[in-house]
């Protein structure tokens, strides 16, 4: 409801086994109309993982987002950044493109005070290039921050918030 006071539609990484407790917090994002998107079921680093492994990984948390939409979403974001060639040859074998943000909020580890993760937030949207953003909606904390630093953003916007398909160019199913 937040992101679309704010006319925003954003890219959300589910991790699987999360989404399977909360199925209808997937469908509301999904027909709120923001992208879903693969988080790995288990938040595991990809590469620690066997092969087999990480196909169940990507491909269970695919199904949760199927079976709840109708949908079989193309991005994926591997857990902590950590990936290697081998993951992307398994999840380029699946139709997977990997989303890896350029900026990190440092939201769900930050400590101190909160109004610097939304300064740090803010002042990447001055700079006049493109990004892709990292923010978690893990906590009401992390998610409040995250639309107290997009609602203050000042128009005229230098870049403009959007989902990962209309930034790349690419279809998100």
């Amino acid at each position: 409801e937040a992101l679309a006071r704010l006319d925003i539609s954003a890219t959300f990484f589910s991790a699987g086994a999360n989404a399977f407790q909360n199925p209808e917090e997937l469908r509301t994002t999904y027909l709120e109309g923001h992208e879903l998107a693969i988080h790995t079921w288990t938040h595991h680093p990809l590469t620690a993982l066997t092969n087999e492994q990480i196909i169940a990984e990507l491909l269970y948390t695919q199904a949760i987002i199927y079976g709840n939409t109708g949908l079989f979403t193309r991005f994926y974001r591997p857990p902590y950044g950590d990936i290697d060639n081998r993951v992307r040859a398994i999840a380029d074998a699946l139709g997977l493109v990997s989303v890896m943000w350029t900026h990190d909020s440092q939201d769900a580890s930050f400590s101190g005070p909160e109004s610097k993760v939304v300064e740090t937030i803010q002042a990447w949207a001055t700079d006049g290039t493109g990004f892709i953003s990292l923010q978690h909606d893990i906590t009401q904390v992390t998610s409040r921050l995250a639309i107290e630093a997009l609602a203050g953003l000042k128009e005229p916007l230098v870049v403009k918030p959007m989902a990962v398909s209309e930034c790349s160019g690419q279809p998100a199913y």
